[in-house]
């Protein structure tokens, strides 16, 4: 997953912009990995999901969600 990151972040990673101190993700693709090992181990509603560009893994609405704007 991690190779898979690598190749695919100018797909998903945001860029920042410093004079207003936040990222923009417009034009970008938010992409969710997991693993049958990280699914039997926490099932579908557990922390099995890995968003790219973050660094643990969360439950799925979590991954999908957007934790600036739910604050």
């Amino acid at each position: 997953m991690a190779r898979v990151a690598d190749l695919t972040r100018h797909y998903w990673q945001g860029r920042w912009h410093s004079e207003g101190g936040y990222h923009s993700y417009d034009r970008c693709i938010l992409i969710v990995a997991t693993t049958l090992a990280g699914l039997r181990e926490h099932g579908p509603a557990g922390p099995a999901f890995w968003r790219f560009g973050r660094d643990h893994r969360q439950p799925l609405l979590d991954a999908i969600g957007n934790a600036r704007r739910d604050a």
